[in-house]
């Protein structure tokens, strides 16, 4: 809803609603949910490239790179996944 540009349009203009304030308070919780799912997403994706990046590092000091990188990118995934419930409480107490 926009406000009036001039003063002959003010007479004619309707003051925003119970429902519109409603509405709008919908549309924002649901951005604000996107934005939530979006930062959970990056989030893992970072995590789980910390995890990789250390676990190929300590990997490959024991065995050749190849089996290295393949370890790291399964130990990774695991660590991940285990950490998940963590991140998701993390990012519940930033949403309160």
């Amino acid at each position: 809803m926009e406000a009036p540009k001039d003063d002959e349009d003010l007479n004619y203009w309707q003051a925003p609603t119970r429902d519109y304030y409603r509405e709008e308070k919908a549309s924002y919780d649901k951005m604000m949910a996107e934005r939530f799912n979006e930062i959970a997403f990056f989030f893992n994706i970072a995590v789980f490239s910390i995890f990789m990046i250390f676990s190929c590092a300590i990997l490959s000091t024991v065995m050749s790179s190849f089996l290295s990188v393949l370890l790291s990118i399964a130990l990774s995934l695991t660590m991940l996944k285990v950490s998940k419930k963590a991140i998701k409480t993390f990012l519940r107490i930033i949403k309160k």
